[in-house]
């Protein structure tokens, strides 16, 4: 019979692979995916695959990073947690909707250029806070694997 502790130790490190993964996706897709898709494309193209991808990402940041909260020890884990969920929240509900819509209607003058900037700024203070809160998890012994080196 499984204990009440292991469910929880099992849920938390399957909470925990589904962060760190989240995580890599964002790195990969803002910093490999997204400036690879601007060198190979035309830039119409490209921005609505980016502005895609970016969706996914931030989308996916409102659902995974509640779980953070359940992981998250320290007031400064659950500070870098929402600061994450916030920036996704602004992005995935404003600015790239905006974006988008700007684009579409064919408008590249400063008031697209300014959302861009703040689009790129909220993605990067994002990325920082993600990958800190995850080796600041990590760190504390809330790796995804167990003692023995595996999932069980």
């Amino acid at each position: 019979m499984l204990s009440v502790d292991c469910l929880r130790d099992k849920g938390q490190r399957l909470a925990m692979l589904v962060f760190l993964a989240w995580v890599g996706s964002m790195w990969t897709v803002g910093f490999v995916v997204v400036p690879r898709l601007f060198a190979v494309l035309p830039p119409a193209s490209a921005g609505r695959l980016a502005a895609g991808l970016f969706a996914f990402v931030h989308l996916t940041a409102l659902v995974v990073l509640p779980m953070v909260l359940w992981l998250a020890g320290a007031w400064q884990q659950r500070l870098l947690a929402g600061v994450c969920w916030l920036g996704s929240a602004l992005s995935y509900g404003y600015l790239g909707p905006r974006i988008t819509a700007l684009a579409a209607g064919g408008e590249h003058g400063p008031a697209l250029d300014r959302l861009h900037t703040m689009a790129m700024a909220d993605y990067g203070l994002c990325a920082l806070a993600a990958i800190v809160l995850a080796w600041s998890l990590v760190s504390q012994g809330m790796a995804p694997m167990g003692k023995g080196g595996g999932l069980s």
